[in-house]
């Protein structure tokens, strides 16, 4: 017997709907019930068979007696997942404008309609909007491909191995024949031409190489992938979804300042949609909501789950909570988030709940540095004696991927030093790598459950740094300084750490005496 996706194209049916003057879209939304394109596409070509209660509205819309003059014809048996009315996928979209990616959707969809782009994983924090831009891209780029996009939602699947099957569910294919997943996707879209869109994949990233193996089979389909770490295969390109950008909050005077910028224009949007009467009546104000979206980094779901707070805290106290306790904040977001996006301390636990066991050592370890640090630093600090070493460099680079440590970019200051006072170019030391404040917070907690080893982790940051004051000390009785000049003029923060760890100390007294003649000798 003949599968229904063997079948020759049902020419009645299409003939049918083009008589009527409908196209595939406005049929289903005739339809409805949870009907889309897509299914009025796979009835046509005969991939699969339309439920008893779809050839009946089929008949009710194309005014026809009998399933038989659309060449809908009683089966021996009946697809199971066709046969059922599947519930309609209830997708969480921005209620407010989606603000500040007009050049990002620009930019992947003339990625994507690239001939030699098949592949294009979209990077990112959880919360970024990853989602939503796939959305956008969707609604773009639909009019591009002949079938529908097909958007298959991955956060509750935790099983790598049903990643091919949960995309031969969204495509409605036949659930009675029994061959591998892999094998029936590659008969169905290896002539199609589609967007397939997998969303949050990094819970199945063992799923990549099967889905390397479709896209290898199917030249003509394009498939964007939203996750917070690149899928490492041949044929992916990687689009790291950037943070909104803010303004510098000395710039800033009033609200015309901050509605120039996504970042803070969005946490006026929010405001305003949580409280009507939300307004910025002084420059101080307008400072502190500015700093509220620089110590988010411009994090559009961070800033979604914060900005309600203004319903019992002044922006000022607000700003203060974020420095002292951003994971206690009260107020959950709005019902009909996701689970992971609910709170920012939710936001923070899903990126790092996906990391591997090392990957979270480092990434605790890393948040004793108040500033920056560089790969040397890091080693020197990070690797315990007394247990194997840790690959420092390795999983930097993993953190790097998953936009948990970002390259530091030396201020304008310190590149106008070099370049006026020193004439030469910015070297190398003077970058390194930072965390984003709120998750290097988040960090320091969880390293210290483990009381000893952050008491370990700290004793070798502050050692670290007490060696480079030494250090720098030598240099300048040497006149030979300047190297040592710039390299400590970049730990300005970990030099106030450990300014403070001095006065701690019991005996800490001359080591801070020396600390801060140094600092000031740095920074006036």
């Amino acid at each position: 017997m003949k599968k229904a996706n063997e079948a020759k194209p049902n020419d009645l049916l299409r003939a049918a709907r083009e008589a009527k003057g409908l196209t595939q879209g406005k049929l289903a939304e005739y339809i409805g019930e949870g009907c889309d394109a897509n299914m009025i596409s796979r009835w046509e070509r005969n991939i699969v068979t339309p439920s008893p209660y779809y050839r009946e509205k089929l008949c009710e819309v194309l005014e026809k007696e009998k399933p038989e003059e659309l060449g809908l014809f009683p089966q021996t048996h009946t697809p199971e997942a066709s046969s059922q009315k599947r519930p309609l996928q209830y997708l969480t979209r921005y209620c407010t404008q989606f603000i500040g990616h007009d050049k990002t959707i620009e930019t992947i969809c003339t990625t994507l309609q690239d001939p030699l782009v098949q592949l294009l994983t979209l990077v990112g924090l959880s919360g970024i909007g990853k989602t939503e831009l796939a959305r956008q891209v969707e609604d773009r780029l639909r009019t591009d491909f002949p079938s529908e996009p097909i958007f298959v939602r991955l956060e509750e699947i935790k099983d790598s191995n049903k990643v091919m099957s949960e995309i031969v569910h969204e495509l409605r294919l036949t659930e009675t024949d029994m061959r591998p997943a892999l094998e029936r996707l590659i008969e169905a879209l290896q002539d199609d031409q589609r967007l397939l869109i997998l969303d949050s994949f990094e819970q199945v990233m063992a799923a990549n190489l099967d889905l390397a193996r479709l896209i290898a089979a199917c030249p003509k389909l394009k498939v964007l992938v939203t996750s917070l770490d690149r899928l490492d295969v041949r044929c992916e390109h990687v689009f790291k979804v950037p943070f909104l950008e803010v303004p510098d909050p000395a710039s800033v005077s009033g609200e015309k300042d901050l509605l120039r910028y996504p970042g803070t224009a969005l946490f006026i949007q929010t405001a305003r949609a949580a409280d009507q009467n939300f307004n910025i009546h002084t420059r101080e104000t307008a400072q502190i909501i500015a700093k509220i979206c620089q110590l988010l980094n411009g994090h559009p779901g961070a800033i979604i789950v914060v900005v309600p707070h203004i319903l019992i805290y002044q922006p000022h106290e607000l700003f203060h909570e974020l420095l002292t306790r951003p994971f206690q904040l009260p107020i959950e977001g709005s019902k009909d988030m996701p689970t992971r996006h609910q709170t920012f301390k939710d936001i923070v636990e899903w990126s790092y709940g996906t990391l591997s066991p090392e990957e979270q050592r480092l990434f605790c370890r890393l948040s004793v540095f108040a500033g920056g640090f560089t790969l040397d630093a890091a080693e020197a600090v990070c690797t315990l004696p007394d247990e194997p070493p840790l690959q420092v460099r390795k999983w930097v680079a993993a953190l790097i991927n998953k936009n948990l440590v970002l390259q530091r970019q030396p201020s304008d200051n310190e590149t106008a030093f070099e370049m006026v006072i020193l004439r030469r170019q910015p070297s190398e030391d003077m970058a390194g790598f930072e965390m984003l404040k709120t998750y290097r917070m988040y960090g320091l907690e969880e390293l210290k459950k483990s009381i000893d080893e952050y008491k370990a982790i700290y004793q070798q940051y502050y050692g670290y740094f007490w060696q480079k004051i030494l250090e720098f000390n030598e240099d300048i009785e040497s006149q030979m300084n300047i190297e040592a000049y710039i390299s400590l003029k970049t730990e300005y923060e970990n030099l106030r750490a450990v300014m403070n760890y001095c006065l701690e100390e019991e005996n800490g007294g001359e080591m801070l005496c020396c600390c801060s003649q140094q600092v000031c000798s740095i920074f006036g």
